[in-house]
């Protein structure tokens, strides 16, 4: 795992350096649904997540993605707090070049750390890994700069939710 993330992380540090026009920068807000088991006791959250894509192809990219997403709870008075980390795919259909709407569909896998508060103290924290399926859309607002659009399911465990997502992605 180690040897994988290292990896990731020289491939990005490469393209910053030498390959400017392939790397792509967004930040999301949006909300959180649990579903299954997890939304026995969580309630719909608020969120924000930072992606850092390398493209391969026209079509194809690399993606990472970090965030933090917070919710209350149904049981109790505690907040929820979500940390997700996934690496994985994204795939554009139609290509990015010179389209105003870019559709695209993604597949991550990765880890989510998940913390649960009461006041000042913490009640349970535990690490789910799962999957990430969904899609969305860039809308091309200027040569720099596209509002994006996703939808996807974390499919982890207990803790599987949807996650609907608006933001701005910066091609650096």
């Amino acid at each position: 795992m180690k040897k994988i993330i290292f990896l990731i992380l020289l491939l990005c540090a490469h393209s910053i350096i030498y390959a400017q026009k392939k790397v792509n920068l967004s930040g999301n807000v949006g909300i959180f649904a649990p579903i299954g088991n997890f939304s026995e006791v969580s309630r719909l959250g608020i969120g924000g997540t930072a992606n850092l894509r390398y493209s391969l192809v026209e079509e194809f990219e690399i993606a990472g993605v970090i965030g933090y997403l917070l919710s209350g709870s149904k049981v109790g008075q505690y907040t929820n707090k979500v940390l997700p980390g996934l690496i994985g795919c994204r795939y554009y259909p139609d290509g990015k070049k010179d389209k105003v709407l870019k559709p695209y569909v993604l597949a991550l896998g990765g880890f989510q750390y998940t913390k649960i508060d009461f006041g000042y103290f913490s009640v349970n924290t535990k690490t789910y890994y799962g999957i990430s399926l969904g899609g969305g859309f860039l809308y091309t607002l200027s040569e720099k700069l596209d509002i994006e659009v996703g939808l996807s399911v974390f499919l982890m465990d207990d803790a599987s939710h949807l996650t609907l997502m608006i933001g701005l992605s910066d091609p650096f």
